[in-house]
């Protein structure tokens, strides 16, 4: 497949968070440049949810997969150059290939993308607003459920639910727990299928009751918290009707431990002191 490339051209607008498929393929590219001899120019792009801020536990590599491939935490930080480079300094892939990463002018870690001046492109269809790339790192762990993490809407990942949830009731218990930079209203919504977007969305034509995740302080706000908190409150109120697929859910979350400490009854607030 790649007989007569000469060079490989790495072009890709990462968002900043290990689940995001784009850094699992850059590694395996790197790796297959490096088997063949093949140089790897990579063009370093903005993280656009920032540089500096890093969220949730280093992956165990036993639970290595293309949605977690080398030991990061949840939210990485840094930029997919920096990532390039770690990952030869690293020794993370086998074959190690020419690696010549361009570096950007004028960037600093420490700002969201819409303080550049660059134009934003939606880099997948599921993320199409910079709030959302904002929240995505925690409430992606949503998709190892039956809860619907509002792919088939307009508002991906803004919005979850599920017909059986009660959205006042799940608003009223997540704001109690008063997590910085952000609140939750209650919000209903019917999934579709959006050709190229969701074409089998959880609860597809069914209307489902739930919350709007509202980013208040973007500078304070902890997806990744966010997400461990909704999951621990929505198996507390709805344990006979959530369901956790084990297997996928130690993936998005990088160990086991979120996953015992949910079917084991833990609270919240107590695995969120602990889990690090």
């Amino acid at each position: 497949m790649l007989a007569g490339i000469t060079t490989i051209v790495y072009d890709i607008q990462d968002i900043g968070a290990r689940s995001y498929t784009y850094i699992s393929t850059l590694g395996l590219v790197m790796e297959a440049a490096g088997e063949l001899n093949i140089p790897v120019l990579v063009l370093d792009r903005p993280n656009l949810i920032r540089g500096d801020m890093i969220e949730g536990p280093i992956l165990n590599m036993e639970f290595r997969s293309f949605i977690g491939y080398y030991p990061l935490p949840i939210r990485y930080g840094g930029t997919v150059g920096a990532l390039a480079n770690s990952i030869i300094a690293n020794n993370w892939i086998s074959h190690e290939p020419v690696l010549d990463v361009i570096s950007m002018e004028g960037w600093n870690e420490k700002v969201w993308f819409d303080e550049t001046d660059l134009v934003w492109v939606d880099p997948s269809p599921n993320i199409p607003d910079l709030e959302t790339a904002i929240i995505y790192p925690g409430m992606c762990l949503l998709e190892a459920t039956n809860i619907s993490e509002g792919k088939g809407t307009e508002h991906p990942f803004k919005w979850i639910g599920a017909p059986w949830i009660d959205g006042w009731d799940l608003s009223q218990a997540l704001n109690k727990f008063d997590l910085p930079g952000v609140n939750f209203l209650p919000r209903s919504f019917m999934p579709k299928k959006m050709p190229d977007i969701a074409d089998r969305p959880k609860f597809e034509d069914q209307k489902c009751s739930g919350v709007e995740i509202w980013v208040t302080d973007r500078d304070s706000f902890k997806s990744v918290d966010t997400g461990i908190l909704t999951l621990f409150v929505l198996y507390a109120m709805y344990p006979d009707k959530i369901e956790l697929r084990e297997k996928e859910l130690n993936m998005y979350w990088g160990n086991n431990t979120l996953f015992k400490e949910l079917i084991k009854g833990s609270t919240g607030p107590y695995f969120l002191k602990h889990y690090n």
